[in-house]
């Protein structure tokens, strides 16, 4: 019996849990511009058609930042206050990806737990 890869275990907890909420940056180029403008994106890592873990956006970049460097500390801020995975791959994941991904939802869950245990025993 071999040890399931990443991708794998991801689409499982996808399965159980549903989509995992994601963001990244993304640029919005606009029209005759010659410059792009970026923005942070909220995207959703789900299951494609086949069962392989993917990021969709959930909307369209828009033209929030003329920066990248804008852009990543409003995708970090999202993150934070949204519970968001910060993820700069689109469409299929790969094993690196889904490794990320699994270990962000595995801390993610570990605060979450903890902060319920000080609440509960305050």
């Amino acid at each position: 019996m071999s040890t399931p890869t990443n991708l794998e275990t991801l689409a499982s907890v996808i399965r159980k849990r549903g989509p995992i909420p994601s963001v990244r940056v993304s640029t919005a180029k606009q029209g005759s511009v010659p410059y792009p403008y970026w923005g942070a994106v909220r995207y959703s890592i789900r299951l494609a058609a086949d069962g392989t873990p993917t990021n969709v956006a959930q909307e369209h970049a828009t033209r929030d930042r003329r920066t990248i460097a804008g852009a990543e500390r409003d995708a970090e801020a999202i993150a934070d206050r949204e519970d968001r995975v910060e993820l700069q791959r689109i469409g299929r994941l790969t094993e690196a990806d889904a490794a990320f991904v699994l270990l962000a939802v595995d801390v993610a869950d570990a605060v979450r737990a903890a902060a319920k245990k000080l609440r509960r025993d305050a």
